[in-house]
């Protein structure tokens, strides 16, 4: 369906026992519990670009995890809230948000694409009023603004476009 990130050849190898049990411990993140103990060090071992941090960040987001879903992000993000991606999977885990990495998610009707960072301020300032999503908007911003759960500084556009040419950015105006 998308294009972006291509995914890693390995793909099947990496999502051992299952893309849904990969995706499911993940969400859940119980970084004390043997099961995600014993998944994040077979992702490291099978990963070949980096560890599971770095697979959470640049492929898991967007992958299909569930049936008749969107893709991990939007589909966590819908069911447990801004407070639960950003703090218990990403702030406890991995030390913070990666404010460049790459989402897409359906709000408004319409698709957003690009860093985490830039997707959220555009619909903080454009999309305020939304009567649905205004909260999460706003929750996503005060997190990502706050020092303590940045992992990376958000990049300018000019710069992810620099850096990432064939990154997606979709940010489309009311």
């Amino acid at each position: 369906m998308y294009d972006y990130p291509v995914l890693p050849e390995n793909l099947d190898d990496i999502l051992k026992p299952s893309k849904r049990a990969v995706c499911d411990t993940y969400q859940l993140s119980s970084v004390n519990s043997p099961i995600y103990k014993s998944l994040m060090e077979r992702i490291d071992r099978v990963y070949k670009e980096g560890d599971h941090k770095d697979f959470f960040f640049k492929y898991l987001l967007t992958l299909d995890c569930y049936p008749f879903q969107e893709n991990f992000f939007d589909t966590t993000v819908d069911a447990m809230g801004v407070s639960h991606m950003f703090s218990h999977m990403m702030r406890t885990p991995f030390g913070g948000v990666d404010t460049n990495a790459f989402i897409r998610i359906k709000r408004e009707g319409k698709v957003f694409e690009g860093p985490i960072y830039l997707v959220y301020e555009h619909l903080e300032k454009y999309y305020k009023n939304s009567k649905i999503y205004k909260k999460e908007y706003y929750s996503a911003m005060r997190r990502l603004n706050h020092p303590s759960y940045r992992l990376t500084e958000p990049k300018s556009l000019s710069q992810i476009r620099r850096e990432h040419p064939d990154m997606p950015i979709s940010l489309p105006m009311p």
